[in-house]
């Protein structure tokens, strides 16, 4: 590998590596259910990956934010930073996430950034940051959603529909393309949550229904994906 790494001298430790010493995931941050820990990362006390991008999709009221909220929280356990978008102004109530156990003092939070633009760069500027500062210290950074955030040409559009589909998917796919490879091999999580959506194009025996906006780039980069199901409720009556 040396002959090929003199010409590739420009990256830090050479282009070429041997596969036991890649920047492979290593480290692993819990979603709080033991049972979905196993499934995900196929080992006890596992979880969601560090260095790796997540989707989380489904419908409305599927308990996607409620998942995330969990996992923000088993970062915070680990000293980790939490970070969340909310998009979609949907923090209502700091006492909700109180009792899950996380701790607000010490979350990261915007509702401010309305374009994808604008929250992929900041996350840029967070990965760089923590590189600098403690690259050791768990991140985990939590957009909701992705289909609850517009794009800067849209903001400064009218209500035509043209353009804003092709829009998003191309932002996502330039977003897919650069995140992966500065979070790679490094404590930091990205969780995408997305709102499922009728797929028009679903025909024929076994076809799925549902697909998520923005494009294909965010399933097709996402190294775990969660689709969200609404089975019932859970009615009782609360132990005071």
């Amino acid at each position: 590998t040396s002959a090929i790494n003199k010409k590739f001298k420009d990256y830090a430790g050479g282009a070429f590596q041997l596969l036991s010493d890649a920047n492979l995931v290593t480290a692993w941050c819990p979603t709080g259910n033991d049972i979905l820990d196993l499934a995900i990362s196929n080992r006890p006390h596992g979880g969601l990956g560090y260095g790796t991008v997540v989707e989380f999709a489904g419908l409305e009221g599927s308990g996607k934010s409620l998942l995330a909220a969990h996992v923000l929280c088993e970062c915070q356990k680990q000293g980790g930073l939490a970070v969340l978008y909310d998009t979609e102004k949907a923090v209502g109530m700091l006492d909700f996430y109180v009792s899950l156990g996380l701790n607000p003092a010490k979350v990261l939070y915007t509702d401010k950034l309305r374009a994808l633009e604008e929250i992929y760069e900041s996350i840029e500027l967070i990965i760089e940051r923590s590189i600098a500062t403690d690259k050791d210290r768990p991140i985990t950074i939590v957009v909701d959603s992705v289909m609850g955030a517009s794009t800067l040409l849209e903001l400064e559009a009218d209500y035509e529909k043209d353009g804003y589909a092709t829009t998003k998917a191309i932002v996502n796919s330039k977003a897919m393309r650069k995140i992966p490879s500065l979070i790679a091999g490094r404590k930091i999580l990205i969780v995408l949550i997305n709102q499922l959506r009728a797929n028009m194009a679903a025909v024929g025996f076994g076809s799925d229904k549902w697909t998520t906006s923005g494009g294909v780039a965010i399933p097709f980069t996402a190294s775990t994906r969660l689709r969200f199901s609404k089975l019932g409720q859970i009615k009782g009556k609360i132990n005071e």
